[in-house]
């Protein structure tokens, strides 16, 4: 099972940021019995739930919100292009932050 996870983070992060979601739901559609399609997004709603009481108290609250939430995009086209989006925005944030640190730092 762990390295059935292995692998498919490592082909999460191999794929084109801001479409890897959406392509991973694509390729998802079909496969998978109802019950494991109802277990899958039952499983990261709980993680949802459990990463944002994490962010309160100490723990890695955003990973386990982001896990949970990449479950739920491969059951959800809208989740999973929300996530792309957010992923885009999110790259563009962390370049325009680098450029301006590098910047004061001059």
């Amino acid at each position: 099972m762990l390295n059935r996870l292995k692998q498919s983070w490592h082909d999460l992060i191999r794929r084109r940021p801001g479409h890897r979601f959406e392509e991973r739901f694509e390729e998802s559609r079909g496969k998978g019995s109802s019950a494991g399609r109802v277990i899958k997004l039952g499983v990261g709603i709980v993680l949802i739930l459990v990463g944002i009481v994490l962010l309160v108290i100490p723990g890695p609250g955003s990973l386990v919100i982001l896990v949970g939430a990449a479950l739920l995009a491969e059951e959800s086209r809208v989740v999973a292009r929300l996530l792309d989006r957010t992923e885009v925005a999110g790259r563009k944030l962390v370049s325009n932050l680098t450029r301006r640190w590098h910047s004061m730092r001059s």
